[in-house]
């Protein structure tokens, strides 16, 4: 059995809007420093996906 592919894309993932929600609240003063260790991650990894999806293929190969 094989899983479905997931076809659609977002504008923006909900690892990006999260970090950056985040990253606004501890430069707001909103919420402690030690938030960093979520959003940064949280940033990274929104942004790799975003990545992926404009630079690859479904093979795995470069568009060119």
């Amino acid at each position: 059995m094989k899983l479905p592919e997931k076809n659609d894309t977002f504008l923006l993932p909900t690892m990006s809007l999260v970090g950056s929600i985040l990253l606004i609240s501890h430069i707001l003063g909103y919420i402690s420093p030690w938030w960093a260790l979520v959003y940064v991650p949280l940033l990274f990894m929104g942004h790799a996906q975003e990545y992926k999806t404009l630079f690859y293929s479904k093979s795995g190969e470069v568009k060119k």
